[in-house]
């Protein structure tokens, strides 16, 4: 069984001022906001904010600050939000940024990795390229199957650069004879 999960994707970026679209999403934290309780007009959020493994984190840190490119996406590290809807509204992500106000982005399949992952015991971290900007700018309109592709390729590459040989060995990992780490 592995003992570490990297979920892969495209989501939504909540700092459309300060993100492009391709920029990639690291999970520092990962926040779900599905589960409330409505007893009143007033919600009570009952999700979970977790971190994922200190491994993973430390690894992908130290990428940031080295030499990874992918056109001209950027980095970004932080708390990303996951539930089970695609958010394209600008009132319900402009409530998202208010509930969670140091999330940098969200999507939908987190919450199933994290719990997954704790189950078995591995760490795990979620890399999302953005695709769209859940309806908070007029970038939105550009979610398309290119745009979406574009994204998807940058949080690849960045995930094929962090586990390349050459990252690993500066934080002094050694490859073993079976080809792992």
């Amino acid at each position: 069984s592995p003992s570490a999960t990297i979920m892969i994707g495209t989501g939504f970026g909540l700092k459309h001022e300060q993100q492009s679209l391709g920029d990639v999403l690291v999970s520092q934290s990962l926040a779900t906001y599905d589960l409330e309780l409505k007893e009143t007009a007033q919600s009570v959020n009952l999700g979970v904010i977790t971190c994922g493994g200190a491994h993973l984190s430390s690894l992908f840190k130290y990428v940031d600050t080295h030499d990874w490119e992918f056109v001209s996406s950027k980095v970004r590290r932080g708390q990303l939000l996951s539930g089970s809807k695609v958010v394209r509204s600008a009132d319900i992500a402009n409530q998202l940024k208010e509930r969670y106000p140091v999330a940098i982005g969200g999507e939908t399949e987190g919450d199933g990795v994290y719990h997954a992952c704790r189950a078995s015991g591995q760490e795990w971290i979620v890399v999302k390229g953005i695709s769209h900007f859940g309806g908070l700018s007029s970038k939105n309109a550009e979610n398309s199957e290119e745009v979406q592709a574009f994204a998807a390729a940058a949080a690849t590459s960045l995930v094929l650069h962090t586990l390349s040989s050459d990252s690993l060995k500066g934080l002094g990992c050694v490859a073993r004879t079976d080809g792992t780490f």
